[in-house]
């Protein structure tokens, strides 16, 4: 019963934190990052579909922060379901600096997985709770990140980063809310490739590694 509870508890603060994304108006990528999707690093007649776009909460000196991340999502070779991470923004530009970029990934990572899900894709129905988790679950992105007045984009010459993340479904905090909400976590599990990453981009800038 109180499992039941506590499970309501969190949808009801789920939907809460929707309606709130809703009002503010999820920034529109369309403008800002690449319209087309990567090359695929494999399983190459599994094309990429999207770009798609969703947003989640963090909470920086105790306010939320919005990002917005474009991504792209595929079906592989009928085993492996793949997120391409294009690009992020934050609805304030020091919400950046709050977090380490490996944070940032795997919170971009989980709110694609999520957004998949939310939307019905059936691939994306049958996770189990953590402390199990499944493995057919990989991620592409730049290997390393320019942070340009609050938005993330690849750095120019830079190569991609291809990992394997761990899934499960979990009690987590989202942004600055108290109460625990069960949504999909992804953990980075290992990486196939890691890609070039420049030291510094054109404007004498400090690329922020993915894959670490």
């Amino acid at each position: 019963m109180n499992n039941g509870i506590s499970r309501a508890a969190s949808t009801i603060a789920f939907l809460i934190i929707m309606a709130a994304l809703s009002l503010l108006g999820p920034t529109d990528l369309r403008a800002q990052c690449p319209t087309v999707c990567p090359p695929t690093p494999d399983c190459h007649y599994d094309a990429w579909s999207g770009p798609e776009q969703t947003s989640f909460v963090i909470c920086v000196g105790g306010r939320p922060c919005f990002v917005t991340v474009q991504y792209c999502y595929r079906r592989a070779c009928g085993v492996f379901n793949d997120i391409a991470i294009t690009c992020m923004v934050f609805s304030d530009p020091s919400c950046a600096s709050g977090y380490t970029m490996a944070q940032l990934s795997d919170l971009a990572v989980s709110a694609a997985f999520n957004h998949r899900k939310d939307v019905g894709d059936t691939n994306y129905a049958a996770i189990p709770d953590c402390p199990d988790f499944t493995v057919n679950w990989r991620v592409y992105a730049a290997s390393c990140w320019l942070n340009q007045s609050g938005n993330l984009y690849p750095c120019a010459g830079s190569g991609q980063c291809f990992a394997t993340y761990k899934v499960c479904r979990d009690m987590v905090v989202v942004g600055c809310n108290d109460v625990p909400q069960l949504r999909i976590k992804a953990t980075k599990q290992s990486v196939i490739a890691s890609g070039n990453c420049p030291q510094w981009n054109s404007e004498s800038t400090p690329c922020l590694e993915w894959c670490n």
